[in-house]
């Protein structure tokens, strides 16, 4: 005979005792304030590391944090970080309109487990609004919120006639923002007319405060599919300052008229002329056979300007397979994209705002001769894996950015600290790519599930690269 007896609900009151009163703590969290009255939460590391990987990882290590006792955290309010630590402690944690994104933020940052991040995320979309939508993309974009990017993205689309309706939420689109929604097909729009009075609404506003370019906007207005006498209400309400405008209304209505044919003539050409167009780059002989993977890079990159005009500016099969060749070709171009193919048909790659800089003054860490560029923009990628069903992105872990891309004379496009790097055996410069190496983890985040993240790119016992391509953005 047994008895089985749980008392959980003392166990939580103890907990949440121990979280109160601080009795036997032993480590701080410290929240920098702007008045330098900083708020400090006296914890235990038993605790903090048995519900944190970050913590975890931070007691296992000899950084100075551990040693002292005491970490340091700035951008997160008091009021954020003692519900994260309640939650820590008791497993209990309140979501509200106003904190959901900053709950999601700190959450992933301190590597909390799937279920709240997953709770906050579910949260987040089935409170979307058209009043809160934009200012919640802005956010999930600029903190890597993937998920929660591309599903307020598509928010957007799918209710910008609201959002257009909505003048606050309106105007704190951004010029990037409105050409990636009116350069897709399936945004949510009354006609053509209506988003031309909207754009000249946007760029009134401002203008005031900013230099805009109204042409790279006006590039992705269908002014094709305006009739007649929409055009020549434009024309004749002398808004139209722009010569570019100008001269395509102009021709629009001088020769249509007249010739049903060149209408579609004109559609065919706007298309290519007249818009800015999610297409794959020209050249490249990776993406060509699966065109659906540049939406997708078009989507983690999320800069229309540099996904438009980039270059392909290094062809390993074209410009040879060498250290000197890429660097001679690729050093100080800024934003860079990377793609790989390999004899297995795996394609993964790598995106850095930063780019390879040979400055060594410029370098975040050092290492004889080499050095690391900090980048908390980059990020990693798998298109096409045999051992994943779907594309994958992978963000730069935040507590190792400064090893975000690493330089050296002697490397191929090397991210992290070797988390995928091709190089010479020889360490010859001039001397071909016969090596790649993985240390997948170190930098960039691995998803929880993978089995063996050293081989998932491609299996470092065999050379088996085939193709590099590398863009950068068009200075010209």
């Amino acid at each position: 005979m047994s008895l089985r007896f749980e008392n959980k609900n003392k166990l939580i009151q103890d907990y949440s005792n121990l979280f109160q009163n601080h009795q036997f703590a032993d480590f701080q969290v410290e929240i920098q304030m702007q008045n330098n009255k900083n708020s400090i939460f006296d914890c235990h590391k038993c605790i903090l590391s048995s519900r944190s990987d970050y913590f975890k990882a931070l007691f296992n290590s000899q950084m100075k944090e551990s040693k002292e006792g005491k970490v340091l955290f700035s951008n997160v309010s008091p009021l954020i970080m003692n519900q994260i630590l309640k939650y820590i402690y008791i497993g209990e944690i309140e979501i509200s309109h106003e904190n959901a994104i900053e709950l999601l933020i700190e959450s992933k940052k301190l590597l909390l487990d799937q279920q709240i991040i997953q709770t906050v995320t579910s949260f987040i979309k089935t409170n979307l609004t058209a009043e809160n939508v934009v200012d919640i993309f802005h956010l999930a974009t600029q903190f890597d919120l993937d998920e929660i990017t591309k599903f307020s993205f598509d928010f957007i689309l799918q209710n910008f006639l609201q959002i257009q309706n909505q003048n606050q939420q309106f105007f704190r689109l951004t010029e990037e923002d409105l050409i990636s929604i009116l350069s897709r097909n399936n945004f949510q729009f009354s006609s053509e007319s209506d988003i031309f009075s909207s754009i000249l609404l946007w760029i009134d506003f401002h203008s005031q405060t900013q230099n805009i370019n109204p042409k790279n906007i006006f590039k992705c207005i269908r002014f094709c599919d305006m009739n007649h006498s929409e055009l020549q209400k434009i024309q004749e309400s002398n808004v139209i300052k722009n010569s570019f405008l100008h001269e395509i209304i102009q021709n629009i209505l001088s020769k249509s008229a007249m010739d049903h044919t060149f209408q579609e003539k004109l559609k065919q050409k706007s298309v290519k002329s007249f818009q800015t167009r999610i297409q794959t780059p020209q050249n490249s002989t990776i993406l060509l056979e699966n065109q659906d993977y540049t939406k997708t890079l078009f989507d983690w990159i999320h800069d229309s300007q540099f996904f438009n005009t980039m270059q392909l500016g290094y062809l390993a099969k074209r410009d040879g397979f060498s250290p000197s060749k890429f660097h001679e070709l690729c050093d100080n171009k800024g934003k860079t994209l990377v793609l790989f193919h390999t004899q297995e048909n795996n394609i993964f790659g790598g995106f850095t705002s930063k780019g390879w800089v040979s400055d060594p003054n410029f370098w975040a860490t050092k290492s004889l001769g080499s050095g690391w560029v900090k980048d908390p923009h980059s990020f990693i990628f798998s298109l096409q894996n045999s051992k994943s069903n779907s594309p994958q992105k992978f963000n730069i872990k935040p507590e190792r950015n400064s090893y975000s891309v690493f330089y050296s004379p002697f490397h191929g496009p090397t991210f992290g600290d070797r988390d995928f790097a091709i190089l010479s055996k020889t360490f010859q410069k001039n001397d071909p790519f016969d090596a790649f190496l993985s240390n997948f983890g170190y930098a960039y985040q691995v998803p929880f599930d993978l089995k063996d993240p050293k081989k998932f790119f491609s299996d470092p016992e065999k050379f088996t690269i085939d193709q590099i391509e590398v863009y950068f953005e068009n200075q010209n």
